[in-house]
């Protein structure tokens, strides 16, 4: 699972670099997601 997460951190970081506030809310959420 972590490296499904960091794959998505990694795009969204290349597709949205302007959006980093956002892509943390969003990885984060994602992140949450996995624990439960």
């Amino acid at each position: 699972m972590v490296g499904f997460v960091d794959d998505i951190l990694c795009v969204r970081i290349t597709e949205f670099p302007k959006e980093g506030r956002a892509n943390n809310a969003v990885l984060a959420f994602v992140v949450r997601a996995f624990e439960i």
